[in-house]
């Protein structure tokens, strides 16, 4: 500490190490790989607002399977193979995002057999 004239200034560092690291996001698929369906468990921070979208290769948006604020457990989604409108979708490999807040996101690949 430093004192000026009846003023006590402290220096330090201020830490963050009592902050509880924020949790990720997580997303799994099973089966993987699948037909003709997979089962995508996702969650994260309780209350967070998130997207679960099925994207091609090159990153194009072919449904969006949630949106919601996050609970306490993990939510579960199903998808069927098919885009937006209900059009089946070719065999391939797909990624499946998730996303929130401050740029959190996580991908995984799942492949669609046919």
């Amino acid at each position: 500490g430093v004192t000026l004239a009846g003023t006590t200034i402290i220096v330090g560092i201020v830490s963050s190490a009592n902050t509880p690291p924020v949790p990720g996001l997580t997303l799994t698929l099973a089966p993987n790989p699948f037909n003709p369906a997979t089962s995508i468990t996702f969650g994260g921070r309780p209350d967070e607002i998130v997207t679960v979208e099925v994207l091609d290769l090159s990153g194009r948006r072919l449904t969006t399977l949630w949106e919601g604020i996050l609970g306490p457990d993990p939510e579960v989604v199903r998808w069927n193979g098919t885009d937006r409108t209900g059009q089946a979708a070719p065999g391939g490999t797909y990624l499946f995002r998730i996303f929130g807040r401050e740029n959190r996101q996580t991908t995984r690949k799942g492949i669609l057999l046919k």
